[in-house]
């Protein structure tokens, strides 16, 4: 792949991870930018897919992530997110990216809830089957999986 198709990329996660981190939220202007930065690289042939890999990449990714959106186990901005990341890796890596993503997001989770000192009373809701507990910014683990992924393409 690209990597000077994939250093703007990468720059532009960290910097929704950061702000996810900071704010819990994933601007539609930042998702805009970076669906726009990945279509234009697809459509122009410069980036590491082509522009219909592209597209599939986004309906995959956001397909995986409709049914823990719609159980509230995520945010909107955290599909629409995956959406950017299936235009830019195209759909076998956004699986990838998904995987490395999950496993990434238990490590985040649990490091998040023992900083909050809210470990013990997230894991008694979940084991109770009360699924609420704390919120966490999933961006980050997004994008470490991504990176991961994108570092080790032939996984899958």
């Amino acid at each position: 792949m690209f990597i000077s198709a994939a250093t703007p990329f990468f720059a532009w996660m960290l910097v929704v991870s950061v702000v996810d981190l900071l704010s819990r939220r994933i601007s539609n202007y930042m998702i805009l930018f970076g669906a726009a930065y990945c279509l234009g690289i697809a459509w122009f042939s410069v980036g590491p897919i082509s522009f219909g890999a592209s597209l599939l990449g986004a309906i995959v990714g956001v397909a995986l992530f409709i049914l823990p959106y719609a159980k509230g186990l995520i945010g909107a901005g955290d599909v629409k997110l995956i959406g950017v990341v299936g235009l830019f890796m195209g759909p076998i890596l956004t699986l990838s990216s998904i995987l490395y993503a999950s496993v990434m997001g238990g490590i985040c989770a649990a490091l998040y809830l023992i900083s909050k000192g809210l470990l013990h009373k997230t894991v008694g809701n979940v084991m109770g089957l009360g699924i609420s507990g704390a919120r966490i910014p999933y961006a980050f683990a997004i994008s470490l999986g991504t990176l991961w992924a994108f570092l080790n393409p032939n996984f899958l």
